[in-house]
């Protein structure tokens, strides 16, 4: 879940940037293509991936709970194009290009608009049902078997891989409790 709360983190970055663009002011054209990379990578390889184990777990238990609940793995699908989409439009982002950037404004209020409901929908309806379902044995294999880094590794992970996300980001995940 502390993925969740650094997804706004950057979210809220970018929306700032992007507000920038739409009043005519500038923006860092660098830190929207790193966000754009960021979204596009990090929860297609650690972040989903780890939460489909605990929904292949909860839906073996429940097996209509896609279709009467919640379909995280199509939700998934839909935001890993929303990503591809967002980093493709920043990749062409330019600031002398005013038509790209009349392109590139809805495309990136919609990306923050939908990336923003998204781990809400999962706090809200998959991740109460998975908390009352699985038991410790399946949150131990869970644990063993996704691929998904402690907090500290994340924040270490994510500002080599993107350092212009670096002054954004929390040194440590002490450093979220404000």
């Amino acid at each position: 879940r502390f993925d969740h709360r650094l997804f706004g983190n950057l979210l809220d970055a970018a929306a700032t940037q992007v507000d920038a663009l739409g009043a005519g002011r500038s923006a860092d054209l660098e830190l929207l293509k790193e966000i754009g990379r960021y979204f596009e990578d990090y929860p297609q390889r650690h972040h989903h991936p780890f939460e489909e184990v605990i929904y292949g777990h909860l839906v073996n238990q429940m097996p209509t709970f896609a279709d009467d609940v919640y379909g995280l793995i199509a939700d998934h699908g839909e935001v890993a194009d929303r990503a591809r989409t967002f980093r493709e439009a920043t990749e062409r982002l330019r600031a002398d290009d005013p038509s790209g950037l009349e392109r590139f404004l809805p495309i990136a209020r919609d990306f923050s608009e939908r990336e923003r409901a998204h781990p809400t929908a999962e706090e809200q309806l998959f991740f109460p049902y998975a908390e009352r379902i699985l038991t410790r044995q399946q949150w131990a294999e869970v644990a063993r078997t996704a691929d998904h880094p402690e907090p500290e590794d994340l924040l270490a992970d994510t500002i080599r891989r993107y350092p212009c996300l670096q002054h954004i980001l929390p040194r440590t995940t002490a450093d979220r409790s404000t």
